[in-house]
């Protein structure tokens, strides 16, 4: 965000920067989402955990829960 403020920034590289920025926040909010629904006592016990994640992949798919799992560090990659 400080490169903002550097003369002679152009309108192209405000839009990468405020991308930038706006994916790391996602990021860092995504991770809570995630965190505040899996740090639930029920799931201490792997094996419930393991009941609990295989009933999530067989209602959206492997893939999709994935995808959601894998958010976090795409987001800070791409930023």
């Amino acid at each position: 965000m400080a490169f903002l403020a550097a003369p002679g920034v152009t309108v192209p590289l405000q839009f990468i920067i405020y991308g930038s920025a706006l994916m790391t926040i996602t990021s860092i909010v995504v991770s809570f989402v995630l965190l505040n629904v899996y740090a639930n006592p029920k799931f201490v016990d792997p094996a419930t955990a393991t009941k609990i994640l295989s009933g999530i992949s067989k209602k959206v798919g492997i893939p999709y829960l994935a995808i959601t799992h894998s958010l976090p560090m795409a987001l800070l990659i791409w930023a």
